[in-house]
């Protein structure tokens, strides 16, 4: 991922769609279209122009089910693809449906060549690192292995980053051999999404306690993963947004 994280601040400032979006996005729909191709008709779906959604409903399935979830109209979006488990399976976990996707996969045969990559999709998204690596195991194909060495990696920062201490806490481990200098009162918080692109009752949430910091004379920052908001469909590229 080429973008910053994204921050907050105090003030607000109007979303703008710049080069480094456009470039952000197209990378971001490349990756998906390569890896997920489901991934990437969703996020069509939310990118492009209202006019042009429309025509989402003619690639496919999976694009018919797009358009209808992103008009609002998900038990539909879900009837359209029950009838095969694996494309339920796949479209729940791209439009992060987990419950639903587990239930799909629980209706796919063993032997369906889908499987391995749906399970182990699944069980990344419940933080399951060892049990979706295991999933792939002797699956063939190179998406597969894409797939696995990917999740190895991951688990392998996972393992090297922290440790469990004896008293049950979680102590990271730095990489430098010296420490940065500290700021009074700072205070980051490390989301997935924030205000103002994501408005939901955990990022309202969020807000509200840094309001809440902020009214007690802190320093609070909050930090989003890398390329928030455009790798949920949003053409706003800036590195800091000040509420």
């Amino acid at each position: 991922m080429t973008s910053a994280p994204h921050r907050q601040g105090p003030r607000r400032h109007e979303a703008h769609v710049s080069p480094r979006a456009l470039t952000l996005a197209t990378s971001i729909a490349w990756r998906h279209a390569a890896a997920d191709p489901v991934r990437a008709v969703v996020l069509a779906q939310r990118v492009l122009p209202p006019p042009l959604r429309g025509w989402l409903r003619l690639a496919g399935p999976y694009g018919r089910a797009a358009a209808q979830w992103g008009a609002g109209d998900r038990a539909a979006a879900l009837a359209t693809l029950d009838a095969s488990p694996r494309r339920l399976a796949a479209f729940s976990l791209a439009v992060d449906q987990p419950a639903t996707a587990a239930a799909a996969l629980n209706r796919l045969p063993d032997h369906d060549p889908a499987r391995p990559v749906l399970a182990a999709r699944l069980a990344r998204r419940e933080g399951r690192l060892t049990e979706a690596i295991q999933a792939l195991d002797h699956a063939p194909g190179l998406r597969t292995r894409r797939l696995r060495t990917l999740l190895t990696a991951e688990r392998a920062v996972l393992s090297d980053s922290m440790i469990m201490a004896s008293s049950g806490q979680i102590e990271t481990i730095s990489g430098h051999d010296h420490e940065t200098p500290r700021t009074k009162g700072r205070v980051l918080h490390l989301v997935n999404d924030a205000l103002p692109s994501t408005s939901a009752g955990y990022t309202i949430r969020t807000h509200e306690i840094v309001l809440a910091q902020k009214a007690a004379g802190l320093d609070p920052h909050v930090v989003t993963r890398c390329g928030f908001p455009v790798t949920q469909g949003t053409l706003d590229s800036r590195r800091l947004v000040m509420l």
